[in-house]
């Protein structure tokens, strides 16, 4: 009788305190977010009533040990103990795990069937040890009752089976970022049922495990986290795309987040209504920062082409009447100066008269990589360089290319179109764009004649490119053409 007084003493007053003591403790866990939390939980919920329910029974109301009351509390107790003890040794190795170890990749389905198999596989050892069960009958009880759960639960175990085939090959990980239907997100969670994705906008999206092993998905961390982004822009037709494509490849090299390796890309991707439209192509490190990255690019392609006097143009309808004729002119047009350079250095020196040679001149543009003329072409006029670098090169006996020099601004080819000779023996290539005007015999044939010097001039080059033709194609070194 003692022996009941105290137990009761004991539970009436020490019960309470434990369920306080410990709810308190897993408050202050749950707070910081720490790993105990969740099997400290499970202990105050589960282990200690059922502990409770089984003192009371046998040391209070003085129930038998062996009675069918004290039995099932017994079994109740041991079975959640079971669980409690594999929650905290998955808390523990798993959950507490440091960052990028293998135990904080392995996925939460994982530990969660083989807690679900351990709890079963003891449950029946507890079972056969209170109950006084035959161990081999209950296993195969055990086995006749899961292909009957399995029927019943088709669908469910679908999700279970098809998360653990995921499992085993792996196409997700905790961290990845990935898109399915449309919808895209960071998987924060695979558990025995779904994947849990976090998007942009912090909204959870759950998918279940058949969706994922049914249909199709993109994961942009694998194989690498590298992702492939585009962006267009359109600049004005009066900007040259070479230039262009230059200023736009230096300022994506910049943008913090852009990989050098693989290098960015600019492609010209078509004529629209108002300007010439470029794709911009680079590789990032991290799918997480994609808007940010294209804000920061689109911000600095704004000042760049600014400071480089390019324009971004916006939609305008503008009515013009012109004639074929007065378009192409304006299409020719270049700045008077530069027009006038060339033609003064073959002794056009009269104004009026330059004035009505401009008529005659044609002014052509070429991008890098270019061939403005090439071997065995037949020759329209002479070439002036207005703008740019050019080089000279011949087909050697193999084939091979033999550069022989560069042609700069102020310079001339296409010399031969005044001799019987008519067809280019070099060709000629624009090294970066250029700017060409490109005079008819007429108007060479009135420069030869009003300066003699003009004519002695084009002499000496083309007996110093006949040279350099015969050293090239005996093998000697070439050397700029002056």
């Amino acid at each position: 009788m003692e022996d009941q007084y105290t137990w009761s003493v004991s539970l009436v007053v020490g019960f309470p305190l434990a369920m306080l003591a410990v709810g308190e403790l897993g408050h202050r866990l749950h707070r910081r977010d720490h790993f105990l939390s969740t099997p400290l939980k499970h202990f105050r919920l589960l282990v200690l009533p059922m502990l409770g329910a089984y003192l009371l029974l046998t040391k209070v109301v003085g129930v038998e040990s062996n009675s069918i009351a004290a039995r099932i509390a017994l079994t109740a107790l041991l079975i959640v103990s079971i669980y409690s003890v594999l929650s905290l040794f998955k808390a523990v190795v798993f959950q507490g795990a440091e960052k990028g170890s293998w135990q904080h990749k392995v996925p939460r389905i994982l530990t969660d069937l083989v807690r679900l198999a351990l709890v079963t596989l003891g449950s029946v050892f507890v079972l056969s040890a209170v109950w006084g069960q035959n161990l081999g009958q209950m296993m195969t009880a055990l086995g006749v009752g899961s292909i009957v759960l399995g029927l019943a639960l088709q669908e469910p175990l679908g999700n279970v089976f098809s998360g653990v085939f995921l499992l085993v090959e792996r196409p997700v990980e905790l961290g990845d970022w990935m898109e399915i239907d449309g919808k895209a997100g960071r998987v924060i969670e695979i558990n025995w049922r779904s994947v849990h994705l976090v998007n942009r906008m912090m909204e959870l999206i759950v998918v279940p495990n058949s969706v994922l092993a049914q249909g199709q998905f993109k994961n942009f961390s694998r194989p690498k986290s590298h992702i492939c982004q585009t962006a267009e822009i359109g600049f004005s037709y009066d900007d040259p795309p070479n230039e262009v494509k230059e200023i736009l490849l230096r300022v994506v090299r910049q943008v913090p987040g852009v990989l050098l390796d693989p290098p960015p890309r600019i492609h010209t991707a078509g004529y629209g209504d108002y300007c010439i439209n470029y794709i911009i192509k680079f590789y990032a490190s991290d799918y997480s920062q994609q808007f940010d990255i294209i804000d920061e690019l689109m911000t600095r392609i704004w000042y760049a082409s600014r400071r480089s006097g390019l324009t971004i143009p916006y939609p305008i309808a503008t009515e013009i009447q012109a004639s074929q004729e007065e378009m192409t002119e304006s299409a020719n047009r270049l700045d008077v100066e530069d027009l006038l350079k060339p033609l003064r250095s073959l002794g056009l020196s009269d104004e009026d008269e330059l004035a009505r040679r401009l008529k005659r001149v044609s002014l052509r543009s070429f991008g890098t990589g270019e061939v403005i003329v090439e071997e065995g072409e037949h020759l329209a006029g002479l070439h002036l360089i207005v703008r740019g670098v050019a080089t000279m090169s011949l087909r050697g006996a193999a084939g091979t290319k033999l550069e022989i020099g560069t042609l700069t601004e102020g310079e001339f080819f296409g010399e031969r179109a005044l001799l019987s000779r008519q067809v280019s023996e070099v060709t000629i290539e624009a090294q970066e764009d250029v700017e060409i005007l490109l005079l008819d015999g007429d108007l060479l044939q009135s420069a030869l004649q009003s300066s003699p010097r003009v004519a002695r001039e084009i002499g000496n080059v083309i007996e110093t490119r006949n040279r350099d033709l015969r050293r090239v194609r005996s093998g000697e070194p070439s050397r700029d053409v002056a």
